[in-house]
């Protein structure tokens, strides 16, 4: 679990998350909170989805998938649990909450990585 992660909140709009951030700091995906409370995620897929001449109008919150439609993590899930879980919504990114808070976010090429070096190990 990464525990730096790219956030923003609902009403940044596309056009300057795009600018800001996306493109400088290449995020294929936001974590949307408010404070510390999950509100919801977005990806580079949502933001595509919304034609560039309306980014500037067109907020996070009016895209982004909220927290009630996401697949989320706990701090002591198994790797191969996510995993499975990933595969079978086909996914590659969740975040982590504990007592309803964001703490952090799991990512397949994370959990792939994981693997490979436990291999590389035996373990």
């Amino acid at each position: 679990m990464a525990r730096e992660f790219p956030a923003t909140t609902q009403q940044v709009s596309i056009s300057q998350l795009v600018r800001d951030h996306i493109l400088v700091q290449g995020w294929r995906y936001v974590i949307v909170v408010n404070g510390v409370k999950l509100d919801g995620m977005l990806t580079v897929r949502s933001i595509k989805s919304v034609p560039m001449r309306h980014w500037n109008s067109t907020l996070v919150g009016d895209i982004m998938t909220p927290s009630n439609q996401l697949q989320t993590a706990h701090p002591q899930q198994l790797a191969a649990t996510l995993l499975e879980q990933m595969d079978q919504f086909r996914i590659d990114g969740m975040p982590v909450l504990e007592d309803g808070n964001v703490t952090g976010v799991v990512t397949r090429d994370a959990l792939v990585h994981l693997g490979k070096t436990r291999a590389e190990f035996g373990v």
